[in-house]
């Protein structure tokens, strides 16, 4: 289970308690060292309020947008997202 999830395990913040709440237990994980701030890997046409994350255990990055139109949500980001000029290969080691 993400550290994100574990924060707060639905997607879209249901009231601005819950999103203060939020930032409050990510600051503690932010401070702890359980996640750190990374630069936004990407560059958008329409610039969006948003701020990524690496979960160190995992390496997982989660996207946590502020919105004014809508509610504020977070997500993971997709590797597309991560990595957008170049292909993403998936290899398995399984065999028949």
């Amino acid at each position: 289970m993400s550290i994100f999830t574990e924060m707060y395990d639905l997607h879209v913040f249901e009231s601005e308690w819950v999103y203060r709440e939020f930032h409050r237990k990510l600051a503690i994980a932010l401070e702890e060292g359980w996640v750190q701030e990374i630069p936004v890997g990407i560059k958008r046409v329409h610039p969006r309020s948003e701020r990524w994350f690496r979960e160190k255990r995992s390496g997982e990055v989660y996207v946590l947008e502020d919105s004014h139109e809508k509610s504020s949500s977070w997500r993971p980001v997709e590797p597309e997202d991560l990595f957008p000029d170049r292909p993403i290969t998936v290899v398995s080691n399984l065999k028949n």
